[in-house]
């Protein structure tokens, strides 16, 4: 599972969407950017490893 969050004004991130597949929580955060735009990340649900960022691509640990 992973979790989709946007970064807000005040430095926070809230959760905005989970999805099953990391490639689903990527193309939900991409769509999002197109019309709320801002600065995304994809975290793995129970560890909370980012995956992927709007601001840096996919994340490879």
């Amino acid at each position: 599972m992973y979790t989709a969050f946007k970064l807000l004004e005040n430095g926070e991130f809230v959760r905005v969407a989970c999805r099953d597949a990391l490639e689903e929580a990527v193309q939900l955060v991409e769509s999002l950017n197109e019309v709320w735009p801002g600065e995304y990340e994809v975290r793995e649900s129970h560890s909370q490893t980012v995956r992927y960022a709007t601001n840096f691509g996919p994340v490879l640990n």
